[in-house]
């Protein structure tokens, strides 16, 4: 996938999860933050393990 396009899908889903994070528990927000941070970082790490440079 192309970063790009990556960083798209990361976005959506933090819109999503931010316009549904009231009606979430406490527990349910902390794990969706955790996994919207790795998937952040994910876009960053693994094509520079790749070579990839920006």
């Amino acid at each position: 996938m192309h970063v790009s396009y990556g960083a798209l899908l990361v976005g959506a889903l933090g819109l999503v999860y931010g316009l549904v994070g009231r009606q979430l528990s406490k527990r349910q927000v902390t794990i969706g933050a955790f996994v919207l941070l790795v998937a952040a970082l994910a876009l960053v790490v693994v094509p520079y393990f790749m070579g990839v440079p920006w």
